[in-house]
Order: structure tokens, then C-alpha cells, then sequence
């Protein structure tokens, strides 16, 4: 069974993975043929990448076409074309190209342009949709919205954890309910020695023990019995 090479907008959208997948050998000749050593992205290379704040626009153009920018040095990029037609250096070349036009006319959203508008500083996902509004293929594993504000509202929709009880009473928690009693009974109460004392949290804190305080509380619960008339 003969294959033929994939065209390369649809190796530009991923496709190349599933032939890969089905027949590697065939995948490894593919690669070969049509990227001349730029490497397929995969899932650790989007791991890496999709959180990142700032990248290069050569960076993002190769990860719009899913290639993988580690290890890559751009000015090493071969962007002509075969006698067979255009290759996937030509697609980035010329991809980066039109990026950086429009980055120096501000039609590209960039956080920082240079003097070599390849190595402007872009946000992945302000890139991916400038793409998508230029219908220009590009990677549906690239962010399409901000992941620092995506995740900022997933915070704010995660529940609240209850919270820990804390191992001791301040007297803002006895004198709100605690004890039914005011702040200046509570200390005359621990002067006379019918009340736990309390301990120094801080300087100038002070704070009770929660067991003492509830110990305390259930013996004021508990009836207390009636005293017996001394016989005379």
C-alpha cells in the first residue's frame, strides 16, 4: 500500500498526528520530507507553552502551525520552497512574515514590538485569535482567552472551604455568645477563680483555651445539687 505526503495545510492543523499514530514509520518519512527537522508539537510541549504570559511572535507562528519551539533557533529557519512545492519552513517564513507586518501597523496585538518584529513580544491567545479573525489555520490546542483571567474566575466559582475551628476563644468570641456573660464579669469571674484564665497569643493579645472555655460551660450546665441543712 503506497501513502502519498499529506498536504501541508492539513499537516498546519494536526493532521499529521493521526497518520502517525496509524503507521509511525510512515509519520517518521512524513516528518522528514515536509518539515526538514522542525519537530511535530505534543502534549508536553503545549503543557509548557499555553500557560505563558509573553512569547515571541516567531515563537507563537510556529506553535500556530504546531511546531515545536524548544530548541529551535529562528534565524537557523530555511524558508524556501522545493521543486516539489511549499514546505513547512516556507509556510513559517512566510506566517511570520504577515505577523510582523501587522504587528508593526498595530493590526497585531503585541505587549512589546522591537525592531525585529519576529522577536516582538506577543500573549498567545491575543495571537490565536488575531488567526482566527484573519482565518488564518492555526492550532486548536492555543489558548483562545486569557488563561490568567480564565483562572481567576475559576477561583471565584470554587467553593469555600469551612473554616478550622480555632484552638482558642478571643474576648470578642466569649462576650459576643460564647459565655453569657460581659467582658468585665468574665474578668472578675477569672480574678475570683471560677473562670479559666487566659493565656498571651501575642503581645498585647490575649486569648483563652477553646477545651477550658467548653469544659467550663458544660459544668455550668450540669444541675447543680441541693446544699444539706446542717442539723443543729
Amino acid at each position: 500500500m503506497t501513502h502519498r505526503v499529506p498536504d501541508l495545510h492539513a499537516l498546519a492543523h494536526g493532521e499529521l498526528r493521526l497518520l502517525t499514530e496509524t503507521d509511525r514509520d510512515f509519520g517518521r518519512v512524513a516528518v522528514q520530507f515536509a518539515f526538514g527537522g522542525l519537530e511535530l508539537a505534543d502534549d508536553l510541549t503545549w503543557r509548557d507553552w499555553a500557560p505563558a504570559r509573553a512569547v515571541e511572535l516567531w515563537e507563537a507562528c510556529m506553535l500556530s502551525l504546531h511546531l515545536k519551539p524548544d530548541g529551535f533557533e529562528w534565524d537557523s529557519l530555511d524558508g524556501r520552497s522545493s521543486p516539489r512545492g511549499p514546505t513547512i519552513g516556507a509556510m513559517l517564513a512566510d506566517r511570520a512574515l504577515r505577523a510582523g507586518q501587522y504587528a508593526k501597523r498595530q493590526s497585531l496585538p503585541c505587549i512589546k514590538l522591537t525592531s525585529d518584529p519576529h522577536r516582538s513580544l506577543v500573549t498567545l491567545w491575543e495571537f490565536a485569535t488575531w488567526c482566527d479573525s484573519m482565518e488564518i489555520p492555526c492550532a486548536a490546542e492555543m489558548p483562545r482567552s486569557d488563561p490568567t483571567t480564565t483562572s481567576a474566575a475559576r477561583a471565584t466559582r470554587r467553593p469555600k472551604a469551612a473554616p478550622v475551628a480555632s484552638a482558642h476563644y478571643r474576648m470578642a468570641d466569649l462576650a459576643k455568645g460564647v459565655v453569657p456573660q460581659s467582658a468585665a464579669t468574665i474578668y472578675r469571674m477569672i480574678k475570683a477563680g471560677t473562670f479559666p484564665k487566659q493565656i498571651k497569643a501575642s503581645a498585647g493579645i490575649s486569648a483563652w483555651n477553646r477545651a477550658e472555655v467548653d469544659s467550663w460551660l458544660v459544668a455550668q450546665a450540669e444541675p447543680k445539687k441541693p446544699r444539706r441543712k446542717s442539723r443543729s
